[in-house]
């Protein structure tokens, strides 16, 4: 399953993202509804979208319109609807910049870009082969966890 996001809908995408599926974006300054609409007709692709205008291709494409707001109600609204049941382990597998897997780096890689303070600690690190982004479980990953188990909850 993949989704794509559109303009509407980035902080949504970013926590899919978070919790490992495969969820592109298309941002305001890149928005080309012809191209998204061609992208979702991929077997197994599901366009999310706040844009009602879109629901008139609701034949050619597997939509989901959101009228929530905030984008926990939104991931609450696709949790539900599609009976998915986010896993752990597929948490942080991501770039949540450009959604690309993520792949593991030796420490050394990062030793020069990661903070001094973040070198002290044992982490395993992860690398964006796309943008280069550079991942760590810092001391924000109980946050995301906790964040996600609560909206888990609210279904």
């Amino acid at each position: 399953m993949k989704f794509i996001a559109d303009a509407m809908l980035g902080k949504l995408a970013k926590w899919l993202r978070i919790m490992g599926y495969d969820c592109g974006f298309v941002p305001h300054d890149r928005r080309d509804t012809a191209l998204m609409l061609l992208e979702a007709r991929e077997p197994g692709v599901i366009l999310l979208t706040r844009d009602t205008r879109l629901m008139a291709h609701r034949d050619e494409v597997r939509i989901i319109l959101f009228r929530e707001q905030r984008w926990r109600d939104q991931l609450r609204k696709l949790l539900k609807e599609l009976a998915l049941k986010p896993d752990e382990k597929d948490y942080f597998t991501r770039c949540t910049l450009c959604n690309e897997p993520l792949a593991d780096i030796p420490r050394e890689e990062v030793m020069k870009a990661a903070p001094a303070r973040t070198l002290e600690y044992e982490y395993a690190f992860s690398k964006c082969p796309a943008c280069g982004q550079i991942y760590w479980p810092g001391t924000h990953l109980d946050a995301v966890k906790k964040e996600i188990v609560e909206i888990i909850q609210g279904l």
